[in-house]
């Protein structure tokens, strides 16, 4: 089973059920019933589990029982597998979806103002992760939609990717870096124009611990040589939206027959076209359309992860 990852962050959950933060490091430390991982910035990121958990803690609380008292409950009756609250979860749910409705709605009547308090306020709820490779990803599959059911036009998309784009761009340039960590090169491929993929998987990359050099569209193949001789990076990830794959097969082919000992993703909306063409041995190289394959993918290479 895989392991559920921390998508709302502490300030999300004293608002969503009404607990001090200090109180809820207090819990942590003291009675352990919870452990939420930390993101490379050092803060917590709680689970859908832990929120149930924490939900249960404060109902036994209103009820008369001490904190100490409900924790023990919880564990002798191993409760923490059986409490569910359905009503709690559908208000996560109901906030994430209601987030991404806004913002689209701003953004296709070009309210900027208004979308950038959109994206504030879920940044103060949810982790940048989340927002940008969750949030965003769903918003440009909407889009897609209205536009081929002509309900919006070719200039609400060219808006949209531009305030995405350059928002994403702010938050990679913006994201810590330790000079320590493996180095990650990303590009675009040849010819290729849209860089979204790339800016989404950039950030999940300095998320999971790369130091990441971004160079996006217009590399011409012997200066992305250059590059990698100089640098000598661990990861060179690749994205790909045309799917014209020859050019872009004549490349992967290219690189990797020049830099054996390089770890290689490639991503972008072009993979499923790509699966189909390339031989077998480049297979592993194929990261995925969205988090879940990414998430697949970087665990299954750990030998180049630096945790």
């Amino acid at each position: 089973m895989t392991r559920e990852q921390g998508k709302y962050n502490m300030k999300a959950v004293s608002k969503l059920l009404g607990i001090q933060p200090g109180t809820l490091r207090a819990w942590e430390r003291r009675y352990k019933i919870i452990a939420p991982e930390r993101n490379e910035s050092g803060h917590r990121l709680y689970t859908e589990k832990h929120i149930t958990i924490l939900r249960w803690l404060i109902k036994k609380a209103d009820e008369g029982f001490t904190i100490s008292q409900a924790v023990s409950l919880l564990e002798e009756s191993e409760a923490n597998k059986n409490v569910n609250d359905d009503a709690q979860t559908e208000k996560l749910d109901f906030t994430f979806h209601e987030i991404k409705y806004n913002l689209l709605q701003a953004l296709i009547k070009f309210e900027e103002d208004r979308a950038l308090k959109v994206l504030d306020y879920a940044f103060s709820l949810f982790s940048v992760e989340f927002i940008l490779i969750n949030v965003v990803k769903v918003l440009l599959d909407e889009m897609k939609r209205l536009l081929e059911e002509n309900k919006i036009s070719s200039v609400h998309e060219q808006y949209i990717v531009s305030f995405i784009r350059s928002k994403a761009g702010a938050v990679l340039q913006t994201m810590p870096i330790d000079p320590n960590q493996p180095k990650a090169v990303v590009v675009c491929g040849p010819n290729e124009i849209q860089e979204l993929d790339l800016l989404m998987f950039s950030i999940f990359l300095k998320c999971n611990g790369y130091k990441v050099i971004y160079l996006g569209t217009g590399v011409k193949e012997e200066d992305l040589c250059t590059v990698l001789d100089e640098l000598q990076p661990k990861l060179l990830f690749i994205s790909f939206t045309n799917n014209k794959t020859e050019a872009a097969i004549h490349f992967i082919k290219t690189i990797t027959d020049q830099y054996h000992d390089l770890q290689i993703g490639i991503g972008g909306e072009a993979v499923p076209f790509l699966k189909e063409e390339l031989d077998e041995n480049y297979q592993t190289y194929l990261v995925g359309e969205n988090k879940t394959d990414w998430d697949k993918w970087i665990k299954q290479n750990a030998c180049l992860h630096p945790h």
